[in-house]
């Protein structure tokens, strides 16, 4: 299938005329299904947008378009927890969309190689170790709303030199309390046991707790240290992923002398918890994951840093 690169004539000129946006340029970005760009206006600064189509008979974009409107609710009304990210949505010629303001800054990943270029260092334990728990109040101040991420990834956390840190794409986000839920899973190395069980039956009734997202941050956090995924895939290639979503479901986690990576017990225990195969042993509440980092983060030198 050929990939579309250009936006589409009608949706610019709906945004130009209706929105009022005189887009100057527009670059088009990487998207799962339907298309993704960076606009440019000089009336707003730079924006991105996200289409997809609604006549597709195709079930992953219907599930796309779901999830897509989803997220077009949340930044709508949440928009002190987005910092006022949502510009606007709507349907074009059997397109539906959704613009918000670009985010400026570094994705979490590259803002933490000072951790991995020099773990040794006490002063970047004790910042890595803030800054996880910057993080975590962006989840947790989500869920104060109402919602559980569903996704939570490297990519997922920008670091704004202006707004800090951010948690964005919404659009697997799952209401705490709604019975309504679909979901379906999310980005398979950061999945929890259960999620990764669902995904291999193909469900998107997945159930999604505060102990499964608390796997997938313990997830992402062990890979930002190390550098490494914490689950043992035994080699399995890249494309395979049910037999890596069954790797995950057997619960084998690397630790930190297995990939020989610098000591950090105090935190290795925290994401030990967090990784346990079984729910009921991990973290219950968020706010007990962040106390204990929060100890982390102000601790002396009792550090292990050889």
């Amino acid at each position: 299938m050929e990939v579309q690169t250009k936006l589409p004539l009608e949706i610019l000129e709906h945004l130009n005329l209706n929105i009022g946006l005189d887009i100057t340029n527009y670059e088009s970005l990487h998207a799962r299904q339907g298309q993704t760009f960076r606009l440019e206006s000089n009336q707003t600064g730079p924006m991105l947008i996200k289409l997809i189509d609604i006549n597709s008979q195709d079930e992953k974009v219907r599930y796309r378009e779901k999830t897509l409107r989803k997220e077009a609710n949340i930044l709508s009304k949440e928009k002190e927890f987005t910092n006022g990210l949502y510009i606007a949505s709507g349907e074009v010629d059997s397109k539906f969309w959704l613009l918000r303001y670009w985010i400026e800054g570094e994705n979490i990943w590259e803002h933490s190689s000072y951790i991995r270029s020099e773990p040794n260092v006490l002063d970047n334990k004790k910042k890595f170790a803030t800054e996880l728990c910057k993080m975590l109040e962006k989840v947790i101040q989500l869920s104060k709303i109402g919602y559980l991420h569903g996704d939570l990834q490297p990519a997922h956390f920008l670091v704004d030199p202006k707004l800090g840190f951010q948690l964005i794409d919404l659009e697997l986000a799952v209401n705490l309390y709604s019975s309504e839920n679909d979901y379906g899973g999310a980005l398979v190395h950061f999945v929890p046991p259960e999620t990764a069980e669902g995904m291999m039956k193909g469900t998107k009734k997945i159930p999604l707790s505060i102990p499964s997202e608390i796997y997938s941050f313990g997830a992402v956090a062990f890979f930002l240290y190390t550098g490494e995924l914490p689950v043992d895939y035994n080699n399995i290639p890249d494309h395979y992923k049910h037999q890596k979503l069954l790797a995950i479901s057997k619960g084998y986690i690397k630790s930190f002398k297995d990939l020989k990576c610098n000591p950090f017990p105090e935190l290795e225990l925290i994401l030990t918890r967090c990784l346990d195969k079984n729910k009921d042993k991990r973290y219950q509440r968020f706010e007990e994951l962040l106390s204990d980092l929060k100890t982390l983060s102000v601790k002396d030198d009792s550090f292990d840093v050889k």
